[in-house]
């Protein structure tokens, strides 16, 4: 017998034991005669929202499950015959090297848990005082331990499958309020990220930022400054100084992978260098390559070329090594090789140059003259030298200020600055910016200063605040002359807050005009990228998943895309049919490969171990995309 024949007889022998597997007397045919089984569906069908069903697995390799709403779970579970199972699923059963059609296959899909039955559930469970409700589903079987396998939920009524449901893993964040930055003389942000919110270099600091395209001649690699000069002159370099560039440099698609990368790689340095060229200040960069598929596809709609969109990548690849082929195709190709450039500037000062104990004599010297201009000059050259770890943080206590109102927009960033450095706590900060406020209750920027830093006060339970002052307080710094998409960005956060505490009290009408308020308003605000992620996270939050699909698709069909923007959408749609059919929905997928396949293959992990579904491997799309992309 050979090795070929002997694995098939295993695989046969493996389904073999799955299909022949204990059921234990529950019926999965649907019985329209059976009014308790409709009651069941019906009342599952038109679950709140609000209403939130997990299994998970603890220490001891007990499968938990968990409601957060006990009494509307007993609606459905009333007699002895009622009760909660859960379908193990494995992985193996999604490898791309086997012919096992999982489509086919009736639930339950993989090994079905003894079911706990109402009885029990009553004698097992743990109900808190809000009404969640906790109980063991049993212990997992040993031949799941340290393997790859999903939890997929069986509410059975009347000895009869009722409802069954697979998990994802989206990420749901509520907390995340969009960053309104605190004033110094203009606004100073310390940008969140995944990795250290407390890093000092996070904290953005740039005056201007500015983005535009570069396009690439065929084969081309490199800049000199005379083809930057055009560009060079629009920029104002007298006036600033290049802290930060960004660079997304595209190919197009014809031609090995790794060689496309390779070029756009060198071509991005070379606008690097091209600009170094301009000043002595060292530039720091940060270049992503990719092919440009998304273009592509989008370049070949309605053309004679269309039919290549139904090809995978390495089929339009083949047929481009034939020239004449790939010269027909040129107008379409050239438009692809660009490079998307994001410059961020900081401000040249005349004194950008001095020494510490230079800096502290000049900043003396203003404070004696009551130049207050260049004292906060001076200020914004230590904060940046200190965030750049050029200078100790301790230095900004040698720039000594008068308690004096003509000083105070030098106390205020004197203080932001500390906050920002992690020198001084919340609650100090929030007060010496209250009494600044006092001093000079006129100022536009510590009424800002003040509101910002009220949010955390509101959100740490500090002291209580009076959310309807503190709403009117918010809309007048409109008359006090705050730009109208801060006090929006405000707003936005004002309700999302409020949006909580209406959550917890249970006044779901509220909650829910809250939220609308805040799905109409946060446009306004001129948000990042990482806002519009927060945004759409905190709206999956409260389980409006058609909202944040509706606002993230006309981002995500940019070549320029936001990583992270682009992977929450695919998050947010790859249980849905209607979009998966689609005919952009593969060069979507596509797009992810290209900007980050490791992340893009990492989503069909199990559900418990970082991935949003190995089970979403059951549709065709995205069963071919993985497979072409992440297996070997």
């Amino acid at each position: 017998m050979s090795i070929k024949q002997s694995l098939l007889i295993l695989v046969l022998f493996y389904i073999s034991i799955l299909f022949s597997q204990e059921t234990y007397n529950i019926e999965f045919e649907y019985d329209e005669n059976n009014n308790k089984l409709s009651s069941c569906i019906e009342l599952i069908e038109n679950k709140p929202t609000e209403i939130f069903i997990g299994i998970n697995i603890d220490y001891k390799n007990n499968i938990i499950f968990h409601i957060n709403n006990a009494e509307w779970l007993f609606k459905i579970l009333e007699k002895k015959k009622d009760g909660i199972s859960v379908d193990i699923v494995s992985k193996i059963d999604f490898d791309c090297s086997t012919d096992y059609d999982y489509k086919t296959r009736q639930i339950p899909l993989g090994y079905l848990m003894p079911p706990v039955y109402l009885k029990d559930i009553k004698k097992k469970s743990n109900i808190s005082s809000r009404g969640d409700l906790v109980f063991s589903l049993g212990q997992l079987p040993e031949e799941f331990i340290n393997k790859d396998y999903e939890f997929n939920l069986l509410v059975i009524k009347d000895m009869f499958a009722c409802h069954y449901q697979r998990f994802v893993n989206i990420a749901r964040y509520k907390w995340d309020l969009l960053d309104m930055g605190l004033y110094t003389d203009t606004v100073t942000y310390k940008v969140k990220t995944q990795h250290n919110i407390n890093d000092k270099r996070n904290i953005r600091t740039y005056n201007k930022r500015m983005k535009f395209v570069i396009p690439f001649e065929k084969n081309k690699t490199t800049y000199s400054s005379d083809d930057i000069k055009p560009l060079y002159d629009t920029l104002e370099f007298s006036n600033y100084i290049i802290k930060k560039i960004s660079i997304r440099a595209y190919s197009s698609v014809e031609g090995e992978k790794e060689y496309n990368l390779a070029l756009q790689k060198e071509r991005g340095k070379s606008i690097v260098n091209a600009l170094q060229t301009y000043q002595t200040e060292l530039i720091t960069d940060d270049i992503s390559t990719s092919e440009n598929w998304m273009e592509f596809f989008q370049s070949i709609k309605d053309t004679e070329f269309e039919y290549l969109s139904e090809l995978t990548k390495q089929e339009i690849k083949e047929k481009l090594k034939n020239k004449s082929f790939a010269i027909r195709l040129e107008p379409v190709l050239q438009k692809q090789r660009k490079a998307v450039v994001e410059i961020d500037f900081v401000k040249r000062y005349k004194i950008e140059n001095l020494t510490a104990d230079e800096l502290r004599t000049e900043f003396n010297k203003a404070i004696n003259s009551l130049e207050v201009k260049k004292a906060l000059d001076i200020q914004k050259i230590a904060f940046a030298r200190i965030i750049n770890n050029k200078m100790p943080s301790s230095f900004m206590s040698k720039l000594e200020i008068p308690e004096k109102k003509a000083y105070a927009e030098l106390l205020n960033s004197n203080t932001v600055y500390n906050y920002f450095l992690d020198e001084e706590d919340l609650v100090k900060t929030y007060n010496d910016i209250k009494n600044l406020k006092k001093m000079v209750p006129q100022s536009m920027e510590l009424w800002y200063n003040y509101l910002a830093l009220k949010f955390y006060i509101w959100t740490n339970n500090i002291e209580p605040v009076d959310h309807k002052q503190f709403k009117k307080e918010i809309l007048g710094l409109k008359q006090k002359g705050i730009p109208i998409t801060l006090v929006n960005r405000m707003m936005v956060n004002y309700n999302i807050i409020l949006t909580e505490i209406y959550m917890n009290n249970k006044e779901y009408d509220k909650k829910n005009k809250t939220l609308k308020r805040i799905y109409y308003k946060y446009k306004y605000t001129q948000p990042s990228a990482s806002d519009l992620l927060s945004i759409y996270q905190y709206f999956v939050s409260y389980a409006k998943y058609d909202w944040a699909t509706k606002l993230l698709k006309p981002h995500i069909t940019k070549v320029d895309v936001d990583e992270d923007l682009l992977f929450y959408y695919i998050n947010l749609t790859v249980l849905n049919n209607k979009t998966l059919r689609e005919p952009e929905y593969k060069q979507i997928l596509l797009n992810a490969v290209d900007i980050n396949t490791k992340r893009f293959c990492k989503m069909f992990n199990p559900n418990n171990r970082g991935g949003v579904s190995f089970q979403l491997l059951r549709y065709d799309i995205l069963n071919s995309t993985y497979c072409q992309s992440c297996e070997d």
